[in-house]
């Protein structure tokens, strides 16, 4: 697979009791690298988050905002293959921000493990995250090793409730959404 992951408990940003996974060294260097979308209208953030998963051997699809990633999302049904593992965004962008994208998301019936990325304290947007589905929220400025964290535990989180494979078996059965934006 992409790593061994070795579980601690921990209590997240959302508030609920969860296993912190620690991602240790792939064991499998032929296995398919994960895939991060990430969506961050501020170009040295967007930089910072796309550069630390580069350099830790992942895919890294960039989005400028929140409508570019649900773009990019609706595209990638086209192949299964960039479909990504997560989904990580910052929640104040233009034209679209990252609790409109849960929310066509969810609107739109399409399951991504998805960390929240805000400057916002406040905790009304966690409130409305977990509603939309959020599995963590990340407090700029973080350390990458969190942002690392939390990644994995998103992932690691989602696939026990859905595995990847059965993801790639539904795009694969036509369940492809056109113009998720509109659902």
């Amino acid at each position: 697979g992409r790593g061994r992951a070795q579980a601690v408990g921990m209590r997240t940003t959302i508030g609920v009791s969860r296993a912190l996974l620690t991602l240790m060294p792939r064991t499998d260097p032929a296995a398919e690298p994960m895939t991060v979308l990430v969506a961050d209208d501020d170009d040295d953030m967007r930089s910072l988050v796309a550069d630390t998963f580069r350099s830790d051997g992942y895919t890294v699809i960039e989005a400028r905002d929140g409508a570019e990633l649900l773009d990019l999302l609706e595209h990638a049904f086209d192949d299964p293959r960039a479909l990504p593992d997560v989904v990580v965004t910052d929640i104040m962008m233009p034209h679209l921000s990252g609790l409109g994208v849960l929310d066509a998301l969810q609107r739109a019936h399409l399951h991504f493990p998805v960390i929240l990325m805000t400057a916002l304290a406040d905790e009304s947007v966690h409130s409305v995250a977990r509603r939309l589905g959020a599995l963590g929220v990340l407090h700029k400025p973080f350390d990458v090793d969190d942002l690392r964290t939390a990644v994995m535990n998103a992932v690691v989180a989602y696939d026990r409730i859905q595995p990847r494979g059965a993801r790639q078996e539904a795009t694969d059965s036509g369940a492809a959404p056109q113009d998720i934006a509109a659902k």
